[in-house]
Parts: C-alpha cells; sequence; structure tokens
C-alpha cells in the first residue's frame, strides 16, 4: 500500500506530465506546423506557424523554419520577408545573413547576396567570407 504523500505526488506528476502533453507554447506549434509542412497539408503547417508567431513574435527559428518553408513552397517573396524578418530581430547573428544571401543569389540579386554574404562574414561566420568572395566576382 503506498503512502498518502506518494500517491498526491503520483496525482501531481500525472497532471504535470499531462500540462506539458498539452503545452501550445510557440515551439510546440512550431513543431507542428512542420509536421503538417512534412504532410503536404500547406493550410494546417501556415495557420501553425501563425500560431507559433503569435505565442512568440520574436523567435527566430518560428521565421527561419517558415521561411524555408516558403522556399519549398517557391514563394520567394515570402521567405524573404521571414529571413529578412529573422535579421532584424536577431541582427548579430551571421546565419541570418548566409540564409538572406543564398536566397538573393538564388534570384539574381548577387550584389545584395554579397553584402549579406560580408555581412555575415564581419560576424564571424567562415562560410559568410568564402561566399561573400565567391558572389563579389559574379556580381561584377
Amino acid at each position: 500500500m503506498i503512502s498518502r504523500s506518494a500517491c498526491i505526488l503520483l496525482v501531481l506528476l500525472q497532471v504535470t506530465a499531462s500540462a506539458v502533453a498539452y503545452d501550445h507554447s510557440g515551439v510546440s506549434y512550431r513543431e507542428l506546423a512542420e509536421y503538417y509542412a512534412g504532410k503536404g497539408n500547406q493550410g494546417a503547417a501556415l495557420a501553425y506557424y501563425d500560431k507559433a508567431l503569435a505565442a512568440n513574435p520574436t523567435d527566430v527559428t518560428i521565421y527561419l523554419s517558415r521561411g524555408f518553408y516558403f522556399l519549398r513552397l517557391k514563394d520567394t517573396d515570402r521567405a524573404l520577408e521571414d529571413f529578412s524578418k529573422q535579421i532584424t530581430i536577431w541582427p548579430t547573428d551571421p546565419a541570418g545573413y548566409l540564409n538572406r544571401g543564398m536566397l538573393l543569389g538564388s534570384i539574381g540579386r548577387d550584389g545584395d547576396a554579397a553584402a549579406d554574404f560580408n555581412k555575415a562574414c564581419e560576424l564571424g561566420s567562415s562560410d559568410g567570407c568564402i561566399m561573400g568572395k565567391s558572389s563579389a566576382g559574379r556580381s561584377r
């Protein structure tokens, strides 16, 4: 037979586990968005990305994830918006500049891509340095 305090502890653990399982924070909404994106359900994926951003509008990982999803949908304008928002929120992260630079280069905006790669380089990204030198030759 278990003690009353052990029984109370078990009940508390069950309640806590249930709360965690149904946590609808920005992260879980992002995970649901990625799940539906993988299943090809564009409407649900975009709805969950919106919920994730409503829950945490400064989470750069949500903008990054949705930006890559827009690329999969061949919606470069919206992907560019999300990568730019990523930079606005966290301007000292070179990854944002690398992502946007690669997108800009893919749509023929080599000068803008080079500027983003150079900024990533300034922020300490060796990839940005290499890509900046590579894209400088193409933008001439």
